[in-house]
């Protein structure tokens, strides 16, 4: 088996498993669910200060994690904005940092754990 067929092996797999969840067999993680609105609201809030976009949340319980995708002409923080960026950092499980085609700068990441299973 090649790398890309092995790929689609593991992805074949991941669907089937999110298939067979059901968003209602899901709840709220508090906790966790505060840590993405607050890095939502600081990337929104970025990006209404220097020209940029963040793409509208995508809620699905049966995901379990939140994520957030932003996109910036430039991304340049100091201070308090910087510090508070790396705040947000480390409540991420997964971090992208991308150069887009037509030269814009895609940040997109995962903040674990915003939904659990129910408990019975």
């Amino acid at each position: 088996m090649d790398y890309q067929e092995y790929l689609s092996h593991v992805w074949a797999i991941y669907e089937e498993e999110l298939k067979s969840r059901d968003d209602a067999d899901y709840e709220v993680d508090q906790a966790q669910m505060q840590k993405l609105v607050e890095s939502y609201g600081f990337f929104a809030r970025i990006a209404e200060k220097y020209g940029g976009t963040v793409e509208p949340f995508k809620i699905e319980p049966k995901m379990v994690n939140g994520g957030v995708t932003a996109y910036f002409t430039v991304f340049h923080l100091f201070g308090k904005e910087l510090q508070e960026f790396c705040n947000i950092v480390g409540n991420m499980s997964a971090l992208s940092i991308d150069s887009m085609a037509d030269g814009d700068i895609c940040i997109s990441f995962n903040v674990p754990g915003v939904f659990k299973r129910k408990t019975e």
